[in-house]
């Protein structure tokens, strides 16, 4: 198999991990204070941004309309301790880009 499918995989993978955590909690702050799945969700975020880093140039050239860039920069985004405080930021992480982010993975991977 394709070392980027497989990362695309991996990335599908971490992804559905979060939106089981995320599922359990209706806002950022329930979110927040279920510390063993907010916690469970930054770390899948991580995976999901070294992932994203590996793709090849090739990958990513084909497919521009993924935000490659953006993927990679949500490590440093849950790195912040000041952006993942109160859980706002990484809510709106988990429903918008990775949301996001798994239509196109899907989209590429049954192209």
């Amino acid at each position: 198999m394709n070392k980027d499918i497989e990362e695309l995989i991996d990335i599908l993978e971490y992804i559905d991990k979060i939106e089981i955590y995320a599922s359990e909690s209706s806002n950022a702050k329930e979110f927040y204070k279920n510390r063993d799945y907010f916690n469970a969700t930054i770390m899948n975020i991580v995976k999901i941004a070294e992932a994203g880093s590996r793709i090849s140039s090739e990958m990513q050239n084909s497919y521009r309309y993924v935000e490659w860039a953006e993927i990679k920069e949500l490590q440093n985004i849950t790195s912040n301790d000041d952006a993942v405080k109160g859980g706002q930021e990484v809510w709106q992480i988990v429903h918008g880009s990775i949301a996001q982010l798994k239509n196109s993975i899907k989209h590429i991977l049954q192209s």
